[in-house]
């Protein structure tokens, strides 16, 4: 039985962003702009009759969403669906209408590099095609697959297999999704002529692939038990690197980092973290949340390709 990764990663929406996914106050400001519009295609997907009387209904029930959210004064959608569980349903259906395409598109036209992502991979897995243990394992945040489905990809392409193999290969991988992820479809990864038309999600694939998600107060978290292997796994790590992670209480007590939330807080030899956009202020507070016997330096401005390539080589996996 393989040993539990001496290094995890935590991935936040910053994690996200080097490939193009809408993060925080832009995930908001898209939705106040485009609400209406969304809802309606995918409320009358069924007819395009712009006289169908459920378009109409469709564009102010998203009108009132937007409306809502604005007035609402909150900067991302998780602080408004926080407290406005009667917006939940309807704020997963428009989230997975935005992000699910952008994901798609994501693979479909992968950035230079592949940022972060690949500089992992080369210095983790491009050198080892064969692990006893796993070299590293992933909580993420995010509903985006764009770890997994990358990692697939760069195994298929520098190993030259196939897809299926390539699959089972990172399945070995822990990578967990705290609030769940995007259900469909699966990228058909190996066979980039596919990319293009797999890119362009359908209103179906969108109503199927929002019932994998939940959102921060859905109520399947609060079962005590929702969360132990995640902060099973947090708590036998060596190393843990938050990328792109932006420290929220409630998302911290899931791993199981606040006073109360667990009797066996993490305590890992090493605790990194990206800091581009983070004051001075706020490193002091989250060096305090992490318990961490050294300050964070807020002044670098450290991304996510950056935090790995000044922390890690070869031989730390």
């Amino acid at each position: 039985m393989a040993s539990p990764p001496k290094i995890i990663f935590v991935l936040g929406a910053g994690s996200s962003h080097p490939f193009d996914l809408p993060v925080g106050e832009t995930l908001t400001s898209t939705l106040l702009s485009e609400a209406p519009s969304l809802y309606v295609q995918l409320a009358s997907r069924s007819s395009r009759d712009s006289r169908d009387p459920m378009r109409e209904i469709a564009h102010q029930r998203g009108a009132d969403f937007a409306a809502a959210l604005k007035r609402s004064g909150a900067e991302t959608i998780d602080q408004f669906l926080r407290n406005r569980k009667d917006y939940a349903e309807l704020g997963k259906l428009l989230i997975t209408q935005i992000l699910l395409r952008k994901e798609l598109d994501a693979i479909a036209h992968l950035p230079n590099g592949w940022n972060w992502l690949g500089r992992l991979f080369q210095m983790s897995i491009a050198t080892k095609p064969a692990f006893e243990n796993p070299p590293f394992g992933i909580v993420t945040f995010n509903y985006d697959r764009i770890a997994r489905f990358g990692l697939e990809m760069l195994v298929c392409e520098n190993f030259r297999w196939e897809h299926e193999r390539a699959r089972q290969f990172v399945g070995r991988i822990p990578i967990h999704h705290v609030y769940g992820h995007f259900l469909t479809p699966e990228a058909p990864i190996g066979r980039p002529g596919d990319l293009a038309h797999f890119a362009r999600a359908s209103d179906a694939m969108v109503n199927e692939a929002c019932h994998g998600i939940r959102v921060v107060n859905d109520e399947r978290n609060d079962d005590p038990n929702a969360f132990l292997e995640i902060q099973s796994l947090i708590r036998s790590a060596e190393t843990v690197a938050f990328l792109g992670f932006g420290f929220d209480r409630t998302n911290l007590a899931r791993l199981g980092y606040l006073e109360g939330e667990s009797d066996d807080k993490p305590r890992p030899a090493r605790v990194l973290t990206t800091t581009v956009g983070m004051t001075r202020r706020q490193a002091e507070r989250v060096t305090q949340l992490l318990d961490l016997p050294t300050r964070i330096e807020a002044t670098d401005q450290r991304d996510c390709h950056r935090l790995i390539g000044e922390e890690f080589d070869e031989s730390d996996f």
